[in-house]
């Protein structure tokens, strides 16, 4: 009779419930997957759930002077939106939005609205070259372009220059690949003139950009001379595809960001209709000139929707973030052992060359311990800034100023002030908002349930 009742027992369970709790776990998995930003994770062995990011887990009095100074500057810049992190010792202590996400101010920003993060996103290619190279399948001292390089001429097209065959992925990643936009102006944001001379529609892609850029005059010598160049990092983008086998965000979200534990990141789009859930709008500085359409419509259009190709910037300046995003990157990416790293200690020292200011590699620069990295475009300005081995704090704003990427200095000093208001650091750690909720398989007809 037992026997007959636990058969019974079995079978009930197998027929209803268990179905039932499959496809639950299977809805879990499926809204994970359609939803990076749900920050629902699930292993064999468990789920984890993090918990989403409030302005009210910041609102702490050991922060509350920080809370009145960044509020008293967006007043006075006039800056709709802001977020905001600052990390203690591998912590994420701090982590709120500022403003409101549109000019309707129907919904205030949070912790997890997206920001575009500009030039900053050279240090998240760099990060995906570096891995490469860890993975063994990129060295740094390999050539660009040729018949052996990782660019192809059948796909890239011939260099009008011999020398332009010498530039290594080194070279792209330190700015010293000989390319100046000094003596040529920067393609990037010029597409109309690569357009004409390639005669071919706008928009332009990556590919046609880089065809008519190895065909111009190369001024230095690769290796011999520091020049800022989008378009290096515009190259990196295709070199991290070619090397991967994949799409270079595609590659860049498994690799990168999801190790690192950021779900929300992505590539940013060109207008506003298109802006991501999440992403905030943009506004540039008062009588800031239009620029004609990159999209191919023969109309002017504002410089931060149109007027800039975001998008075909893609790893020289298309990512957005948020700041606790950007915050996650670097804790990655630093060598210290509070978080894992998602680097080879050897690539993290390669990126910083062991403080060396100019030469740094994705970074903007790093002087010791300080390592700093900062973005500017119409409507947008980020900075990262790593200030010693136990601080590290993130804004980026969505308002542009007149001053252009000066004002990122502007911000450095306002950020260092106010995180020098903190006497106490809070205890807490933000990085760490996580549920386990352990999952057991069904075993014997006295298991109770498949989550507990």
């Amino acid at each position: 009779m037992l026997e007959q009742r636990a058969r019974r027992g079995r079978a009930f369970y197998l027929r209803y419930i268990g179905p039932f709790l499959i496809l639950w776990l299977l809805s879990l998995y499926h809204y994970s997957a359609s939803n990076p930003s749900s920050a629902k994770s699930i292993t064999a062995n468990y789920i984890v759930i993090r918990k989403p990011l409030t302005n009210e887990l910041s609102s702490v009095e050991a922060t509350a002077q920080v809370d009145r100074d960044i509020e008293r500057f967006l007043k006075r810049w006039n800056i709709p939106a802001a977020s905001v992190a600052i990390v203690r010792d591998e912590r994420l202590v701090y982590a709120k939005g500022f403003g409101y996400t549109d000019e309707t101010q129907q919904q205030l920003t949070d912790p997890n609205h997206l920001f575009r993060i500009a030039s900053a996103s050279k240090l998240v290619t760099a990060a995906a070259v570096m891995r490469l190279a860890d993975e063994g399948k990129l060295n740094l001292d390999h050539k660009v372009f040729g018949n052996t390089g990782y660019l192809q001429p059948n796909e890239y097209g011939e260099a009008w220059q011999q020398r332009v065959y010498d530039i290594t992925v080194r070279h792209l990643l330190e700015h010293t690949s000989g390319f100046s936009w000094r003596t040529l102006g920067d393609p990037a944001f010029n597409v109309k003139k690569v357009a004409s001379a390639l005669e071919v529609p706008l928009p332009i892609s990556r590919k046609q950009l880089i065809r008519w850029q190895i065909r111009q005059h190369l001024p230095y010598r690769p290796g011999t001379r520091y020049n800022y160049s989008n378009v290096g990092y515009m190259m990196l983008h295709e070199v991290v595809a070619e090397v991967s086998g994949m799409t270079y965000e595609e590659y860049v979200q498994r690799h990168v960001l999801k190790p690192a534990g950021i779900r929300g990141m992505r590539l940013g789009k060109n207008l506003v209709e298109d802006r991501h859930d999440d992403e905030v709008t943009y506004l540039d500085h008062e009588g800031a000139p239009w620029r004609q359409s990159v999209t191919g419509a023969d109309t002017l259009m504002p410089r931060q929707y149109g007027g800039t190709d975001i998008e075909l910037l893609g790893g020289a300046g298309g990512w957005i973030a948020s700041a606790e995003d950007l915050a996650r990157l670097v804790v990655a990416i630093d060598g210290m052992p509070g978080m894992p790293d998602i680097l080879s200690l050897e690539g993290i020292q390669e990126m910083t060359r062991k403080g060396q200011s100019r030469y740094a590699l994705g970074w903007k620069g790093a002087r010791g311990n300080r390592w700093w990295r900062t973005g500017s475009l119409s409507g947008t300005n980020a900075l990262i800034y790593r200030l010693d081995e136990r601080t590290t704090y993130v804004c980026i704003i969505n308002r542009s100023h007149w001053n252009g990427y000066r004002f990122n200095r502007t911000l450095q000093g306002q950020m260092l002030k106010s995180v020098n208001t903190i006497s106490e650091w809070p205890t807490h750690d933000l990085f760490r908002l996580e549920k386990l909720v352990a999952i057991e398989p069904y075993a014997t007809p006295s298991t109770k349930g498949f989550l507990r």
